[in-house]
């Protein structure tokens, strides 16, 4: 409906990307499954936010595990955390993060 909304989004998501290769040093291919599913989930979260709906109810070994298993990641999704603090106003839940991070993790594994 909103096309500014719209435009915002896609922004941000742009954003979350360049993110992402500044983080790994690498070169992502916008029309690539895996940054498919990863813009999918990053809609999902901007709906989750919009609608104060984030995950929160995830054990708390779960999200300590994806955390260790994937540092690197979690570091970047805590950056990306960041940025949708700043453009959004809206802080992200741990689990969210994690949920991120995982994502963060497909994505450039699939590019490596």
């Amino acid at each position: 409906g909103d096309l500014s909304y719209t435009y915002k989004m896609t922004g941000v998501i742009q954003q979350i990307l360049s993110i992402v290769e500044q983080t790994y040093g690498i070169t992502i291919d916008q029309h690539s499954v895996s940054v498919g599913r990863f813009i999918t989930h990053l809609r999902y979260l901007f709906v989750r936010i919009s609608q104060n709906r984030q995950l929160a109810n995830e054990p708390t070994p779960i999200v300590t595990s994806i955390r260790q298993a994937y540092s690197d990641a979690a570091a970047c999704a805590w950056r990306i955390a960041a940025v949708i603090e700043l453009r959004l106003n809206a802080g992200l839940t741990d689990d969210e993060v994690a949920y991120l991070t995982l994502h963060v993790a497909r994505v450039a594994a699939d590019v490596s």
